[in-house]
């Protein structure tokens, strides 16, 4: 149980409790395929060395209530790369579909509670820090095309307002994630 409000709230739980060597953080809308899991996992255990961090799996945009083309337009598939593989430097996958090896993510200092979904706030980005730890620390983070999941777009999120709200708050969560960046490499 979480008291707190905020996905990241929710993540850190989860972080907590989790007894498994990798835990899996999705969305509360998103479609899972057969074999979602099983290709998300294949990287971690082809892994003898445990140098893989996370692995991300394609999130594919869907409007189940239509969308008009302006919305689609920037709502595009998490398609980094065609391969199961590591991701460049300047590519982080998104929460909606991401693995982690539970003690990596745990030592890098989990999810960052100022980031992420709260109440009415659209915050975005809270996947940079914990994948640039992990970087920094050495781990590499993968994607798996194969570990596919459908990311369901209601209507309301294909409304001018919520889409001048989201992008509001995804301006202020780059501004923090700056913040915490010049933080963690003492320039604050």
């Amino acid at each position: 149980l979480e008291t707190q409000q905020g996905a990241n709230y929710a993540r850190n739980r989860a972080l907590a409790e989790a007894r498994g060597e990798i835990i899996v953080y999705g969305d509360d809308d998103i479609l899972m395929g057969p074999g979602w899991l099983q290709a998300l996992m294949a990287p971690f255990a082809a892994d003898a060395d445990g140098r893989i961090g996370a692995v991300a799996g394609e999130v594919e945009p869907i409007f189940p209530d239509g969308a008009p083309d302006w919305v689609r337009s920037f709502h595009g598939l998490q398609a980094l790369r065609p391969d199961a593989g590591p991701t460049a430097a300047h590519q982080v996958p998104m929460s909606a579909n991401l693995a982690f090896r539970r003690d990596a993510l745990r030592a890098t200092g989990g999810w960052d509670i100022n980031l992420g979904r709260k109440g009415g706030r659209v915050f975005g980005g809270e996947e940079n820090g914990p994948i640039r730890r992990l970087r920094k620390a050495g781990y590499a983070v993968w994607f798996a095309p194969a570990a596919r999941v459908q990311h369901q777009m209601p209507a309301a999120r294909t409304t001018l307002r919520y889409v001048k709200r989201h992008a509001f708050d995804s301006a202020c969560s780059r501004v923090v994630g700056r913040v915490n960046l010049d933080r963690e490499e003492g320039r604050s």
